[in-house]
């Protein structure tokens, strides 16, 4: 099987309004988003959710969703596990 783009993240599952993991970051900082590195948390995130995804489940730097093989599992469901593994506040807590 060919790589398939599955769309964005944010037209797979919920991400609280947010468009995009950067948004997402933006959103659950908000005022104090000026004094964080938002790039290096929206990385931090990334890394954390596809650190929960199968091999051939990856969130790419773009938001794209990539199936690198077919899986049995239902990927929005993997996706939204690893979302919900991925603490955002316990990543923002180590970025401070």
């Amino acid at each position: 099987m060919a790589e398939r783009d599955l769309g964005t993240l944010s037209d797979l599952v919920d991400l609280d309004g947010a468009t995009t993991l950067r948004e997402a970051v933006v959103e659950r900082l908000g005022p104090a988003a000026a004094r964080h590195d938002i790039h290096a948390i929206t990385r931090a995130y990334r890394d954390a959710i596809n650190d929960r995804l199968p091999d051939d489940l990856v969130v790419d730097e773009d938001d794209r969703v990539i199936l690198e093989t077919w899986i049995e599992d239902n990927p929005r469901e993997l996706l939204d596990d690893a979302l919900f593994a991925a603490d955002l506040d316990a990543i923002i807590r180590g970025s401070s």
